[in-house]
């Protein structure tokens, strides 16, 4: 193979490698929220010590007493809108998670922290 044959080659197969980007940190995280995350619960209690969020409550579908634990920056991302008696909602497949409120109720799409990026459903 000539000389400009291989530089050639080297400079189309660089270029190639440089357009293809692999996903980002938050694209693989938000990507593992979506797929593998659900939750279904009525606040009873909620506390926060240090990252990790604590959450009490009820499903109700099965009216069982529940707890649920997180600290990935998901729920930390909400927490602030939460209040007793409220419904979060998060169905597998989805970025979004519902508060749902006695007269409304909040969506809320996933935000990467690290980047701000926002993701929602189509």
């Amino acid at each position: 193979m000539q000389t400009s044959s291989k530089l050639f080659l080297a400079a189309a197969l660089f270029c190639l490698a440089s357009c293809t980007q692999a996903p980002s940190a938050c694209d693989q995280w938000a990507k593992d929220f979506k797929d593998n995350n659900e939750l279904n619960i009525v606040l009873t209690k909620f506390e926060k010590n240090g990252a990790m969020i604590y959450l009490y409550g009820i499903n109700p579908k099965s009216g069982k007493t529940m707890e649920f634990r997180e600290s990935s920056g998901w729920i930390g991302g909400i927490y602030s809108k939460l209040a007793v008696g409220d419904t979060i909602v998060k169905a597998k497949g989805s970025y979004m998670t519902l508060i749902k409120k006695t007269s409304y109720v909040v969506k809320t799409p996933l935000k990467c922290e690290e980047t701000g990026q926002e993701y929602a459903d189509k």
